[in-house]
């Protein structure tokens, strides 16, 4: 019986994850990450390119929800502990960052 009321817990958990990649490097400063993730969901259609930070999507376009979680986990999952890009996948979409700089603080 406690089995199947952890389920839906654990999977819920796992759809939450984001992937990270790349070589770890040293942590960055967040607030432009965050000033990109509000041009991208707030302004834009998903997307942001600059010389430091990418973030971009494949498949569905994403619903600014979807923009707008995908985001923060990739970037408390991934970017604040200092991986240089992270992938998320939900509905069909896949949302990914990337760091263009190793060295970007």
């Amino acid at each position: 019986m406690q089995l199947s009321l952890l389920l839906p817990l654990l999977a819920a958990t796992t759809a939450l994850a984001a992937e990270c990649g790349g070589q770890i490097s040293r942590r960055p400063t967040m607030n432009p990450w965050w000033r990109a993730r509000e041009q991208a969901c707030k302004h834009g259609d998903g997307r942001y390119d600059d010389i430091d930070i990418r973030i971009a999507w494949e498949g569905n376009r994403p619903s600014t929800q979807l923009c707008w979680d995908a985001t923060e986990n990739m970037f408390n999952q991934c970017v604040k502990n200092g991986w240089l890009k992270a992938s998320y996948t939900k509905d069909g979409t896949k949302m990914s960052v990337l760091r263009k700089r190793a060295y970007l603080s």
